[in-house]
């Protein structure tokens, strides 16, 4: 073989290495380059994000005298903290004294801050509600979050929320709590339609018309909407995410006929599972209520679980061989189990999205891409039209380019953080409801000072009128012969907050107002004549 021929064999070989070489540097720096744009992009949006804080905490030296600083700590720790009353004041007095702030305050000082400070927002929340929105110009450029709480004590509270309607437009986050504003809060034995309607009409008498409803589909908030657009005051209506893709669920599972071998056995293996060997496998709690909307975490847990139980026989005394114990008739539901993921994981994959993003003309169509996957035509079928109901809402407000907000998440957080703090051994609804407007939006200086201006004998004259469970419970549950008693102790009014009410002043939703509207067919031509505000 010649030395030219060598060098011309060299030299191809070299070329082939180059190229392939070549090919595997240009991929690389293809995916740096992508991996660079994604890292900075992602600190954009933080740095973004830390620039949008809702509510800035200042430094506690920053503040004014030690009574205000005491004030905004109490409120910080409960707000911010998510602790008890008896931990704020433990650790509001170890602060104190490590601040100088003088005696640490007691537990009934820190609930009467936060009942002060939930009447400054509520007095507030009429000034907040300004904006405007082009496609309805009469409306507050706000959307209303509205939903009622279960049974709780002796009533059900029913809350609204107001959340900016453009608020995608200035966020790449999902909405919190501290990006809305509690503007109506109240407490009765059952709400109606005409209840629920005549509520709505007395915030809109003082802060205007929203720009639409965001609701769930319960019976009473669809019949109050109905009985608002009867009277002259027709308002769009949001349907919730969550809710949308849990009825969907059950319309088409809730009678599958292994669903009830599956609860069944997933229920079993509850039992079984703990205080063993495989309590850390146990399946996750589901309520009966409002089942199907988080059905999926069980079902996931299901096939996760039966990952672990491979074909085959178990070795005698195996771990192995207990989980098939305990998992009983679980193995029958597999075809259940991957027919109900093929449906509901679509669906999930599009709730994060536009929970995300909220519905915009790219978000719609990307969750037209995911649903094609779901092999239920009737499933794929009932998304996608209510899909394309919602965005055509979105362009009616303007809203299909920045994003329409389409979840409730926040009011149903609301209730959960409500439910917990500070309400004693029975969930007593009115005390819950008036915390409820200082658990939203965030915290300044001026609304501080505002909280601190109401004083004792106005905050009484919200609270002594209503009634106390947890002291009716001292009172009746350990002496017998007592329960009469409770037939004559008569509540005179339940917890009713609204925008523009002045402290000291009891507000009553018993109380009908004189409106007097025009009744037409749209949003936009809605006049209000004369509208007083019962005390």
């Amino acid at each position: 073989m010649g030395k030219a021929h060598k060098l011309q064999v060299s030299r191809e070989n070299w070329k082939e290495k180059a190229i392939d070489r070549g090919a595997e540097n240009r991929k690389q720096n293809r995916v740096i380059k992508t991996l660079r744009e994604e890292n900075k992009t992602l600190k954009n949006e933080l740095k973004t994000a830390r620039n949008e804080q809702p509510q800035e905490l200042l430094p506690i030296h920053q503040l004014g005298d030690k009574k205000f600083q005491l004030f905004y700590l109490i409120c910080v720790l409960f707000l911010c903290g998510a602790i008890s009353f008896r931990a704020v004041s433990r650790i509001a007095g170890i602060l104190g004294e490590l601040l100088h702030l003088g005696r640490p305050p007691c537990v009934q000082t820190c609930i009467n801050a936060i009942l002060k400070l939930s009447i400054a927002k509520m007095m507030a929340a009429k000034n907040l509600l300004t904006q405007k929105n082009p496609s309805y110009p009469f409306s507050n450029g706000w959307i209303w979050l509205i939903d009622s709480s279960i049974g709780l004590g002796a009533g059900k509270i029913l809350t609204i929320l107001a959340l900016p309607g453009d608020f995608f437009k200035n966020h790449s986050r999902a909405p919190t709590l501290a990006d809305m504003h509690a503007v109506g809060v109240a407490v009765a034995s059952s709400w109606t339609g005409q209840t629920i309607a005549s509520f709505l009409r007395q915030i809109i008498a003082q802060i205007g018309i929203p720009l639409a409803l965001l609701k769930d589909a319960g019976t009473d908030l669809s019949k109050a909407v109905k009985v608002l657009a009867e009277s002259g005051i027709p308002l769009l209506n949001i349907a919730d995410l969550a809710h949308v893709v849990a009825n969907i669920l059950r319309h088409h599972y809730e009678h599958h006929p292994l669903m009830h071998i599956f609860l069944t056995a997933c229920g079993q293996a509850s039992s079984n599972f703990k205080q063993s060997i495989l309590a850390c496998l146990a399946p996750p709690g589901i309520k009966t209520k409002a089942r199907f909307m988080n059905l999926i975490l069980l079902v996931r847990w299901a096939q996760r679980i039966l990952e672990h139980s491979p074909v085959g026989r178990a070795t005698e005394g195996s771990v192995l061989q207990k989980l098939r114990q305990y998992v009983g008739k679980l193995v029958e539901c597999r075809t259940f189990i991957k027919a109900f993921l093929a449906d509901a994981s679509p669906l999930i994959a599009c709730q994060k999205l536009l929970k995300l993003k909220g519905l915009t003309q790219e978000t719609y169509k990307d969750c037209l891409k995911l649903i094609e996957a779901i092999p239920t035509a009737g499933i794929r079928q009932e998304f996608q039209d209510w899909l394309g109901s919602q965005f055509a809402i979105a362009k009616a407000l303007g809203l299909n380019e920045t994003g329409l907000p389409i979840s409730s998440d926040g009011i149903e957080s609301l209730f959960g953080r409500a439910k917990v703090h500070g309400t004693g051994p029975i969930k007593d609804a009115d005390r819950i409801a008036l915390r409820i407007p200082a658990l939203c939006g965030g915290i300044n200086a001026e609304l501080i000072q505002s909280a601190m201006k109401v004083t004792t004998t106005q905050l009484n004259s919200f609270v002594e009128p209503l009634q106390s469970l947890t002291k009716q419970r001292r009172e009746h549950l350990s002496h017998p012969g007592t329960l009469e008693n409770l037939a004559q102790a008569k509540q005179t009014e339940h917890v009713c907050f609204i925008p523009g009410l002045k402290a000291g002043l009891n507000s009553t939703c018993e109380a009908d107002l004189s409106t007097n509207f025009q009744n037409i067919s749209s949003p936009k031509n809605i006049v209000f004549n004369s509208v007083p505000l019962s005390a």
